[in-house]
């Protein structure tokens, strides 16, 4: 079991769609949220048969009946969801969960509750697909607030798994969706959290052009950037710790790290994650070479340098990139 992905910029999102960084009303211990009027999609890099989603959100104003978190598995349709928080008519203030029946959206239970508006809370959202033992649940603040009484839950064949998210479908600009902290996961997310960590000085690794100065701001801004095209070549940064009160009772799930890269017209770059940790560098897998600035991230649910569990201290380790390839 593990994390799938981890975001809550819009540097990781390859479709933006209605997406605004905002860094207010937010979970506490991430320094931006994704704020929007309309809609984003965040596709996953693999498909969960059993899926969680643990994220934080606050609203502005009542939705229309359309879903507002929606899951998809693209195999069966890369625009129709399957499940859905929903309203249950126009600005009622009233929610309930739905699933796609093959032909209309449906309430998976009769059970319905609020959302406030202007309160920042916790949403767990679980999905197991199979067409016998099927879950459809949803957790409030840590809190059971519904359970599906659907069996099957895979529609049609064709459905196996959980492998995009669409997040906010409001009905007007006045009505904003407040997003943050979102963990996808194949385990339960309810025990989890998120704590985001941007660059904040060069690491031991210093070997390109640029410095920790042109990628640690907040939301996109691709008119700065590090580069470099020689073999070999290696950049790292440092970054703040995890927040103090998690170092009793907590553990490390996993590490995610994310990247907006591009190789430019130089095809032949071979670019790749890395870590430092201890003093060693640990070299991880391709970037990509995009010639457009594509987002990437790279989810380690153990540490490279024991292939176990990740700790705290491993956890504040360097991060960065190494050429590994030349043009």
């Amino acid at each position: 079991m593990s994390i799938i992905a981890a975001i809550t910029s819009i540097a990781d999102l390859a479709n933006i769609g209605g997406g605004l960084v905002i860094t207010s009303n937010i979970y506490e211990n991430v320094a931006e949220g994704i704020e929007t009027s309309s809609s984003f999609q965040h596709l996953l890099p693999s498909k969960a048969a059993d899926f969680w989603i643990g994220c934080y959100l606050r609203k502005s104003g009542n939705a229309n009946n359309n879903g507002f978190l929606t899951l998809f598995d693209t195999a069966y349709s890369a625009t129709q969801g399957l499940f859905a928080i929903a309203q249950t008519g126009s600005n009622t203030g009233i929610y309930r969960v739905n699933y796609w029946n093959g032909s209309a959206w449906t309430a998976a239970s009769a059970e319905t509750f609020t959302i406030d508006s202007g309160v920042l809370y916790r949403i767990d959202f679980h999905v197991k697909i199979a067409n016998a033992g099927g879950v459809i649940e949803l957790y409030l603040n840590g809190a059971l607030t519904m359970t599906g009484a659907i069996d099957d839950t895979r529609i049609t064949d064709t459905v196996t798994g959980i492998n995009k998210v669409e997040f906010g479908n409001f009905a007007s600009s006045l009505n904003r969706c407040q997003w943050s902290a979102m963990l996808f996961a194949d385990e339960d997310t309810r025990a989890m959290f998120m704590a985001q960590r941007l660059p904040t000085g060069n690491g031991a690794n210093t070997a390109w052009t640029g410095a920790f100065g042109d990628v640690d701001e907040q939301g996109i801004t691709d008119s700065d950037y590090i580069t470099s095209t020689t073999a070999g070549a290696k950049e790292t940064f440092t970054h703040a710790a995890l927040p103090a009160a998690w170092a009793t009772g907590f553990s490390v799930e996993a590490v995610a790290v994310s990247y907006r890269v591009s190789a430019g017209q130089n095809s032949g770059v071979v670019t790749k994650d890395l870590q430092r940790i201890g003093g060693t560098d640990y070299v991880g897998t391709s970037l990509g070479n995009n010639a457009q600035i594509t987002p990437v991230q790279k989810v380690y649910n153990q540490s490279p340098a024991t292939s176990a569990d990740w700790t705290m201290s491993e956890a504040a380790s360097e991060f960065g990139v190494i050429v590994e390839a030349a043009a």
